[in-house]
């Protein structure tokens, strides 16, 4: 799937089962932004809110849809 900058997307796994995904950007740097948010939603307690909005300002990028881990509509992994 090929994204615009600056274009609306989201992604999520369906399944109950864990997913890995390759992400490849051009020019690099997101990657960045992807193993520090990886790093903030992996940990056993909620992610705090006020780093991920710096760490989005940071990177230039706006959250469409909640940073939950786990399903959508449906209570984050612990």
């Amino acid at each position: 799937m090929y994204v615009p900058p600056g274009c609306p997307h989201a992604f999520a796994n369906p399944g109950p089962a864990p997913v890995r995904m390759l992400f490849l950007f051009a020019p690099a740097g997101h990657e960045l932004y992807l193993a520090e948010m990886g790093g903030l939603i992996s940990r056993p307690t909620p992610p705090d809110q006020a780093t991920i909005k710096q760490l989005r300002a940071r990177y230039d990028i706006e959250q469409l849809t909640p940073v939950v881990p786990g399903r959508p509509g449906r209570p984050g992994r612990r």
